[in-house]
């Protein structure tokens, strides 16, 4: 666990503070106490900047700051001056994402150092600096690069680190965003650990000023520099005056003010305009009646902001070392992630085995997509479609089916409307039967208050009604489901279209096996192909998704190579899972058992209807049977008369549904449990054989699929930068 660093002691001073700005370029990633100046064009700031720093900067009519400068200071024995270019990633918020830094070498590498013999030329390198990322005459405002000007000497006595921002441009037809950009600009670089010295001449309207505006948040401290103090006129020093002494209504406190040299003594070094500015506070008025000086000029100014840096240090030190320390795990990280590869073999081999690991997690139900919760789904919905098929429910009684209701009288055909747990309803099919006492109560009711439409089935106390045309509707009799059996008249047509020439009393195995076959193909065929496609389905998706959870968009090629050898093995096993289920389900045309329950389900359903026949016509399904041997005799009677006039069809048919169903119980649970089995296996074949599949893989497609883009080299090299500046800041910060 991180320890919280102390507050910065007293003993500290800001040449300590200058070595961290001096040693290191932590800035570019963390949000340290800086001086950030900003104003209006032409309003002074460049001569602020100037007399602050004690060094030349750029100034002329025109807009010169382009891109921001950021400006250190520090003490030391060797006077030296360091200008160069540097990329700034400092926040997203600060980074244009419009811009790109599409520099070349000469500006990615382009670094300065002058000796105190040639401390003339530093307004001219950081011209130079900007002009390299900058087209000449452009005024476009860039935010991805800044110039860096690093100033050390015996002669710096308060180790500033200032912010030198564009200035802006109320008017400008030519450009009309720049002062968008601008104040954009402004916005981003104010941060709690910021102090801004916002600029503005004494001789212009400051009560609108723009920069007020820009700087005014009570979030941030803002010292307000008014600037050019000789060139206001005669008789309105009063207000600024006001302004000095806190007697105004602007919500900026603190005002301080600054004489620069004038366009006529640019001539002067920085030492001498710091000397006459002294002179002229001393001796002119209203200025020299002010009786807190402290806010008058630039030597007063350099020593508030060297105490607010100081302070602002202190405050803001443990959170300052906390991000660096955060910046630097979030730089070990990338830097590991894009880190170059030195044994490519090994590397893949590491990535197999990751993405071998997440699949087995995925199949084991482990994972966030679980494959083989999935199949086991799509197992039960197969199940469910092969136990509704024809050969299943052959003899079953469900609604909408053809059935046969048995009564004492005889059989009358028709279909089921309504089944409830202890009996269904049927309504007639053959007009002859549309007021047959063993399907209707009564029929012809009149309807009342009742919307309906015309073969509605509906619930009205204990009784089943269904609607018919003329407004009326015929009362359903509840008939028991032991009365009641399929009709098998369905498969006379089948059986004539598949007839031969054999004799017609016997029962053709061709065409039992044509009929099964029909079923096999219209009532398995189907869940079989849907359940393996949703296999095929499931092993991509589990392949995919371990793959893209595995492998970073690092190596795309890597990424290819793998998911083209996945591919290749589900669909290579798939070829295989349907090669079996197609060989099972032509198995399953050619009907064979050696069950012998299919013989006992035969031998008992030939006679189950004729069985119930008998008991319904002897009504021993009812109180007071018949016992009477003659009407025992009469009875048999008439129901084996209505069996002599069953044609050959009906008995074959009769035939046909009855060991259609004994057969179809029993290939049912062949059927049901093999093709989920050869399901099953292509899970459990997958990892093996991309296991196999990676092995075949040679060293010169790792070769091929491993090359680092130019944009992996990048990040790598700037995680490693960031590593390194965050490494060298702590260092800095345990050492002091």
């Amino acid at each position: 666990m991180e320890t919280v660093p102390p507050a910065i002691p007293q003993s500290w001073s800001n040449a300590a503070l200058g070595q961290l700005f001096a040693d290191t370029s932590v800035a570019r990633w963390v949000e340290l106490p800086w001086i950030c100046v900003m104003g209006e064009t032409s309003s002074g700031k460049s001569t602020v900047l100037s007399q602050l720093s004690g060094i030349e900067l750029p100034t002329d009519h025109t807009l010169t700051t382009k891109i921001p400068t950021l400006i250190q200071l520090r003490h030391d024995a060797v006077c030296q001056a360091h200008i160069q270019l540097i990329p700034w990633n400092h926040h997203s918020r600060i980074h244009n994402n419009n811009q790109h830094s599409d520099i070349g070498e000469e500006q990615h590498h382009h670094k300065v150092i002058l000796t105190e013999e040639q401390w003339h030329e530093i307004p001219l390198q950081i011209r130079h600096a900007q002009e390299l990322v900058t087209e000449n005459g452009d005024a476009t405002i860039r935010t991805d690069w800044w110039v860096s000007v690093s100033i050390q000497g015996p002669h710096v006595s308060h180790p500033f680190t200032l912010v030198d921002l564009p200035g802006l441009l109320q008017n400008s037809p030519e450009h009309p965003d720049i002062p968008q950009q601008v104040q954009a600009l402004w916005k981003s670089i104010q941060h709690e650990r910021s102090i801004l010295l916002a600029v503005h001449p004494s001789t212009s309207d400051f009560h609108n000023a723009a920069v007020w505006a820009s700087s005014s948040s009570s979030d941030f401290i803002t010292i307000p520099v008014l600037t050019k103090p000789d060139l206001i006129d005669p008789g309105a020093e009063s207000a600024v005056v006001n302004l000095l002494k806190g007697q105004h209504p602007l919500p900026l406190k603190g005002f301080h003010l600054i004489k620069g040299r004038g366009q006529a003594a640019l001539d002067q070094s920085i030492e001498q305009a710091l000397r006459e500015e002294e002179r002229f506070f001393q001796q002119q008025e209203p200025w020299k009646s002010i009786t807190d000086t402290t806010c008058l000029g630039t030597i007063h100014l350099r020593e508030k902001l060297s105490r607010m840096q100081l302070d602002l240090w202190r405050k803001t030190l443990p959170s300052i070392v906390q991000e660096i320390r955060r910046k630097r795990v979030e730089a070990s990280r990338v830097m590991e992630q894009y880190r170059p590869i030195q044994d490519r073999r090994r590397y893949f081999q590491e990535q197999s085995q990751s993405l071998v690991a997440k699949l087995q997690a995925s199949i084991q139900g482990r994972s966030s997509y679980s494959a083989g919760a999935r199949l086991h789904q799509a197992c039960t919905e197969y199940a469910d479609s092969i136990r509704q098929g024809s050969l299943y429910t052959v003899r079953s009684v469900v609604e909408g089916a053809h059935v046969l209701v048995t009564t004492p009288r005889g059989v009358v055909p028709g279909g089921v409307v309504h089944i409830d747990k202890h009996f269904c309803c049927v309504d007639f099919i053959h007009e002859d039967h549309s007021s047959s006492e063993a399907l209707f109560d009564r029929v012809g009711i009149p309807i009342q208050d009742h919307k309906v439409e015309v073969d509605d089935v509906w619930l009205e106390g204990l009784k089943v009604y269904i609607a018919r045309e003329g407004g009326v509707c015929d009362s359903l009799k509840k008939i028991p489901f032991h009365c009641v059996r399929t009709d098998p008249s369905w498969l006379k047509e089948k059986i004539a279209a598949t007839r031969t020439d054999e004799l017609a009393c016997f029962l053709n195995v061709d065409i039992f096996k044509a009929v099964v076959a029909d079923f096999v193909e219209a009532d398995w065929r189907p869940p079989c192909d849907k359940l393996l496609q949703i296999t095929e389905d499931v092993a991509r998706k589990a392949v995919s998704e371990s793959i893209q959870s595995t492998l970073d968009e690092r190596y795309p090629l890597l990424q290819s190579l793998l998911e083209r050898h996945c591919r290749a093995v589900v669909r290579s096993l798939m070829d295989h899972a349907r090669e079996q289920v197609d060989m099972h389900l032509a198995a399953e045309k050619q009907p064979y058992t050696l069950d012998l329950l299919l013989l006992e389900n035969i031998a008992e359903a030939r006679h189950r209807s004729l069985r119930r026949e008998l008991e319904i016509a002897f009504r021993l399904d009812q109180e007071g049977g018949v016992y009477d041997t003659q009407a025992i005799q009469a009875i048999m009677d008439d129901v084996f008369e209505r069996q002599k006039h069953k044609t050959i069809e009906d008995h074959t048919a009769e035939e046909m549904e009855i060991i259609l169903e004994s057969y179809g119980k029993i290939a049912t649970r062949r059927v049901l449990d093999r093709s989920p089995m050869i399901c099953w296996e292509v899970l459990r074949s997958l990892i093996p054989a991309i296991q196999e599949s990676f092995w075949s893989v040679s060293e010169e497609e790792l070769i091929e699929c491993t090359q680092d883009q130019e944009d992996t080299r990048t990040k790598y090299i700037a995680a490693r930068e960031e590593f390194e500046e965050m490494e060298k800041a702590l260092r800095i910060f345990e050492s002091l």
